[in-house]
């Protein structure tokens, strides 16, 4: 599925702004492939689960890539569907809430957040490849992720 110009360009700063929100403001962040310094890494595509405002069970899921030779879907799809949750992960103990989940997702839907992105990127300095996973408080990253890969396979078998 392609999106116009200005869906793509609505999507993007939709996903941007809930990279920034934080910990503190109920956005947790995990490393599923590389560095888990502070190294600065450069994101070039996202996938994201967004919450249905009319079905609070539900997503839709995007992927968007802002390379100038975007991956093809297919690669995306395998990516995510390599990726699992390390133990060093699993120590967080990030416990899942869906009563804290549900409440998160209902004030990002409104103004057409996601609430779970897996972005892939590479750092900056060694251009090593890093996938890092962001999701709202009250899902476990063990969760967040399965929910990803769902969707992809879903989509995946609707495509075929």
């Amino acid at each position: 599925m392609t999106f116009p110009e200005h869906s793509t360009q609505m999507m993007m700063h939709c996903i941007s702004r809930f990279l920034q929100i934080g910990p503190e403001h109920g956005v947790n962040n995990v490393v599923l492939k590389g560095h888990i310094n502070d190294i600065p890494t450069k994101f070039t595509g996202f996938i994201a689960l967004f919450p249905l405002i009319h079905d609070q069970n539900d997503h839709t899921v995007a992927i968007l890539d802002t390379t100038p030779t975007p991956r093809l879907r297919s690669e995306c799809y395998d990516i995510i569907a390599a990726l699992t949750i390390t133990d060093r992960i699993r120590d967080l103990n990030i416990p899942d809430d869906p009563t804290t989940q549900r409440k998160l997702e209902a004030l990002l839907a409104l103004p057409g957040m996601p609430s779970i992105v897996i972005a892939l990127g590479t750092t900056v300095q060694t251009q090593e490849e890093s996938i890092v996973m962001f999701f709202v408080n009250g899902v476990g990253p063990e969760r967040a992720l399965s929910m990803v890969q769902e969707k992809i396979k879903n989509r995946r078998a609707s495509l075929q």
